[in-house]
């Protein structure tokens, strides 16, 4: 559907990192998980790559269960340890991380983001509770005269931080379902479409959204808090915001 292809027509294919030409017939569509390959004779292939038939770089194998693949990719390594052309058995994860990894530390880049904009949120949001607590002075010098403790008052305060805190978590979390979806949809139709397969929100990630929201929030709020329990009643009742 992308290319607007169908049965019969003449496909030609221009190789970037295999530098070879080749041009196809459209036999037929296939359905399934990953629909971004493109599958055709090898013979092809070794015909038109002089100098490189009858080399293969890569070999896929299925095996029975998921418990069975450290012992079978063990016994790969083993029997070619010493031969002429050794080769390394990974599991198909680890495969598609260390090709990601040949593009750039990825995996850094994406944790210096993560880290900056968790520490912006975490600003921004000992901000907000900052300003709302210095808004609320007098309102928290009343309740203070009515009889509230200064401990009462500071897990009032560090309570509306910790549900403001999870409120956003919580929407983080519905929206990124829906925009998850929607980056699988456009990395199917792009060079890391074998990716966008494995790419979801997973429970591990809720968890860890939902955990890092409290941290945020016990965060952000500690300081409003305790500043708002040391208020003096007297000096918090002539204030005027």
């Amino acid at each position: 559907d992308r290319y607007h292809w169908k049965i019969g027509d003449r496909i030609h294919i221009q190789g970037s990192y295999v530098l070879v030409d080749l041009d196809l017939v459209l036999r037929g569509v296939y359905q399934g998980r990953d629909e971004s390959n493109l599958f055709f004779n090898n013979k092809y292939l070794e015909n038109s790559w002089a100098g490189k038939a009858s080399m293969t770089g890569i070999f896929f194998l299925r095996v029975k269960t998921p418990e069975d693949v450290p012992r079978v990719t063990e016994a790969i390594n083993q029997m070619f340890e010493n031969s002429d052309a050794p080769v390394k058995a990974m599991p198909e994860k680890e495969f598609n991380l260390q090709f990601l990894e040949m593009m750039g530390n990825v995996k850094l880049l994406v944790r210096s983001i993560a880290m900056v904009v968790l520490f912006t949120v975490i600003l921004i949001v000992a901000n907000t509770m900052a300003m709302s607590a210095r808004e609320r002075v007098t309102e928290i010098a009343v309740i203070r005269a009515l009889g509230f403790r200064r401990g009462q008052v500071l897990g009032l305060v560090l309570s509306e931080a910790l549900v403001l805190s999870l409120l956003g978590g919580l929407a983080g979390v519905v929206f990124a379902f829906p925009f998850t979806a929607f980056l699988v949809e456009g990395m199917k139709h792009s060079p890391v479409a074998p990716f966008a397969y494995n790419f979801r929100v997973a429970p591990l990630t809720v968890l860890t959204a939902m955990v890092i929201s409290v941290a945020i929030g016990t965060l952000s709020g500690f300081v409003p808090a305790i500043r708002s329990s040391r208020i003096s009643i007297v000096n918090g009742l002539r204030q005027v915001v």
